[in-house]
């Protein structure tokens, strides 16, 4: 799930967001018969935090939302209190107590949006994290029509991430009750036309880009990206060591074995050297093995080069993947983790696309279209030069694909690490 910080964290966050000193260690909270403020009240918050007191965080929210119904701080402070709450008590196998706090984390956000119209919109991922932990508390507690309810919400703010929610085992009952078949049907329609939107949209605005490669897998097995000529290829720039990476190869696994009859291949292209370590040949051979094993990587995984990953525009963050249509042009540069329900709406609609210049040519004569006229794009491509300076900083900020059109609770979807730096997370 999103967010996950230690409660410490949490209230530090929340304190943040509203510009109050809350200083671990240090308190001068007033006792407990006086009436607290909301300095006072994180405060009081943070030293029950270090002592490990949940129970007397939330009688303290409790007692001061008596007297403050709408403050939306406290709200706020709240749900994100109960979601750490209930992914804790989750991690330690207490699902009566992850119940709890997930029905209390949606209770809060309820009141926290009635607050503040607005908030679904501008924390769409923390939105749809608890209503996802509030639908599974209600299956467990067999309200299936208060679950569906909760779903609806996080679907409702921009959730379409239908492979995990397919593979989610806390929803098995709920699969089974007709009202949820209804339910999904209904949302997957709206989401397949919201993602095949944002597929049109970026590629109408993104410039295509030269891009070709012939590099070996650890075994010796060269392939070329020009000889693949009439696929839809997904070539995913991707190491071991980056936790975003190997989250989504199972989503590409799936879209390969799905679509490879069809005229789709993925190919995965391993930067190991990019993690900072000093690595000879062999070491990085055996990481790269090794992880194809682990995760039943169907696809080939090739040993990458500089001179590839700087034809990329702008690339400094794993995991990037480079999306080439039939006709060997590389279209887009998606950057981060991607639910496979928007990737599969990409390869739909390259698949459907013709496969030569002479067939493209045709279609845009059918259509009045000027296929000499240039796609417009979002920003200019990086140089060489500089692309290669970013891929040896480390320090480089990772790119953010700001564009996504569902929000995810899964863990941070929106960038990879650095590049140089295993241990970054956005």
């Amino acid at each position: 799930m999103l967010f996950r910080l230690t409660l410490v964290g949490v209230i530090l966050w929340v304190a943040g967001c509203g510009g109050n000193d809350v200083s671990p260690g240090v308190s001068t909270a007033p006792p407990a018969d006086e009436s607290l403020n909301e300095q006072e009240m994180m405060q009081r918050m943070m030293q029950h935090a270090q002592a490990g007191e949940n129970q007397e965080i939330l009688a303290l929210l409790e007692n001061f939302m008596a007297n403050n119904p709408n403050n939306d701080r406290m709200l706020h402070a709240g749900a994100q209190v109960c979601l750490q709450l209930s992914q804790e008590a989750h991690d330690r196998g207490d699902r009566e107590e992850a119940t709890d706090f997930a029905l209390r984390a949606g209770a809060y956000l309820r009141k926290w949006i009635e607050a503040d119209p607005e908030l679904a919109r501008k924390q769409a991922e923390l939105c749809a994290s608890i209503f996802y932990i509030e639908a599974i508390g209600h299956t467990f507690r067999e309200d299936n029509d208060r679950a569906i309810e909760a779903l609806t919400s996080c679907f409702d703010i921009g959730f379409a991430n239908f492979d995990m929610l397919d593979n989610d085992p806390s929803f098995d009952e709920l699969r089974r009750d007709p009202k949820f078949e209804a339910f999904i049907a209904e949302y997957r329609a709206v989401a397949t036309s919201r993602n095949q939107q944002w597929v049109r949209t970026e590629l109408t605005k993104t410039q295509p880009f030269e891009f070709d490669f012939s590099l070996e897998t650890p075994e010796g097995t060269r392939v070329t990206l020009s000889e693949l000529k009439g696929k839809v290829v997904l070539v995913d720039l991707w190491g071991t060591w980056c936790a975003p990476c190997r989250q989504q190869i199972p989503a590409l696994i799936h879209l390969y074995e799905t679509y490879r009859e069809q005229g789709v291949e993925v190919i995965g292209i391993n930067y190991e050297d990019a993690s900072g370590e000093t690595l000879d040949a062999a070491e990085i051979d055996n990481r790269i093995l090794t992880a194809v094993d682990q995760m039943n990587i169907s696809y080939p995984c090739l040993i990458g080069d500089m001179e590839t990953a700087k034809q990329v525009p702008g690339f400094n963050a794993f995991p990037t993947m480079v999306i080439v249509d039939k006709r060997g042009v590389a279209r887009h540069k998606m950057v981060g983790l991607h639910p496979y329900d928007q990737l599969q709406a990409m390869v739909e609609l390259l698949l459907s696309e013709p496969a030569t210049e002479a067939e493209l040519g045709s279609t845009d004569a059918e259509t009045g279209a000027n296929e000499n006229e240039p796609a417009p794009a979002n920003s200019s491509p990086d140089t060489e030069e500089d692309t290669e300076k970013e891929l040896a900083d480390p320090g480089t900020d990772a790119s953010t694909d700001s564009s996504k059109p569902a929000a995810e609770p899964e863990v941070d979807p929106q960038e990879g690490p650095e590049i140089g730096s295993p241990n970054s997370t956005s």
